[in-house]
């Protein structure tokens, strides 16, 4: 009985150590066997004779010998299943650490998800671009369009370039002028209407010496609820003093009423004998002009640019600088004249 015992009590202490050491079945049958044969030598030795005894001792010898050989081939056998499994395992770990045997997937799931998104987003660019390119053609068509609706005899480029209505509307708007005064009245006369009541006061003199085209600005500045920040003065030519010489201009006296001018605006027209009226627009207005005046010169179409109108300016009397502004392609310049400059024409 006791024997059994302890022979049950081995056995599960075995059972035990291969289940901690993962043995195999076929391993744990060797070395039941191995036990066996050994408790078996023992007692072949206390009560039979020597041949007995070395004959199970060989056997258990032999038991030892192939649970040995089989636990080296196993041994063996995990050993390369690290080795080979290592390297991949590092490089697994180095992309995306100890997430489980599914991270690689869900990481491949994420990849392809973010590279989605990043292409719709990329054609959701390229969309809104081509929105953006047909809504500036589009304004680009209709401004032409609204400013020949406003007025559609505009003589100088200034008031006809869409560039260039914008960029002066935006000068007026952002310098908040009290008084403007414009050589010529067009479209842009209603341009520069609006940017006065956007900047919330001043009002722009427009001098035109045609009637018709002044009645016809004049209707378009009603229509659009702007008589209180601009007013059509028709201005006959006669001859006036520009300096060191008398031409044909519009009649100054037409502006006896204001005190300074802030911005003047000369536009491109010729005058009744043929003289350029941009070239006298300085010398007739620089004494009413307000230090740190703004004057934009239309670029015009004639052989005359303004920059040489400029130059020419330039050469007669000081305290003309350039503005840094810009209007299409007009000249912008400010006035700072010198406490003791000379007058126009005295050189």
């Amino acid at each position: 009985m006791m024997g059994g015992s302890r022979v049950g009590t081995m056995r599960r202490t075995l059972e035990r150590v291969a289940a901690v050491m993962g043995e195999t079945r076929r391993q744990y049958v060797l070395a039941s066997a191995s036990v066996i044969a050994g408790a078996g030598v023992v007692v072949v030795a206390l009560v039979a004779d020597g041949r007995l005894a070395r004959a199970g001792l060989a056997l258990l010898l032999l038991a030892i010998l192939v649970t040995l050989l089989d636990l080296r081939r196993r041994i063996g056998n995990i050993g390369r299943w690290v080795k080979r499994g290592t390297p991949e395992r590092s490089r697994a770990d180095g992309r995306i650490g100890s997430g489980g045997p599914d991270s690689g997937r869900r990481v491949d799931a994420m990849t392809r998800r973010v590279m989605a998104a990043i292409e719709s987003g990329r054609l959701e660019a390229i969309e809104r671009h081509d929105e953006t390119l047909l809504a500036l053609r589009a304004v680009s068509r209709a401004t032409p369009s609204a400013a020949e609706l406003v007025a559609p005899d505009r003589p100088g480029r200034l008031a006809g370039q869409p560039g260039g209505l914008l960029d002066l509307t935006d000068l007026v708007q952002r310098a908040r002028p009290d008084v403007v005064v414009s050589v010529g009245s067009g479209p842009a006369s209603v341009w520069i209407g609006y940017a006065l009541r956007r900047s919330g006061g001043g009002r722009l003199i427009a001098l035109e010496h045609d009637e018709a085209v002044a009645a016809q600005t004049t209707a378009a500045v009603g229509a659009h609820e702007l008589d209180r920040y601009v007013d059509v003065r028709a201005a006959v030519w006669t001859d006036v003093d520009a300096g060191d010489q008398q031409v044909a201009w519009y009649d100054p006296s037409v502006l006896d009423d204001l005190a300074r001018i802030d911005v003047l605006i000369v536009d491109a027209r010729r005058g009744p004998d043929g003289s350029d009226v941009r070239e006298s627009a300085f010398p007739v207005l620089a004494e009413r002009l307000a230090e740190g005046a703004l004057i934009v010169v239309d670029p015009g179409e004639s052989e005359q640019p303004s920059d040489r109108i400029v130059d020419g300016w330039r050469a007669r009397v000081d305290g003309l600088e350039t503005a840094g502004a810009t209007v299409s392609a007009a000249s912008v310049l400010r006035w700072r004249p010198a406490a003791d400059a000379p007058a126009l024409g005295s050189r």
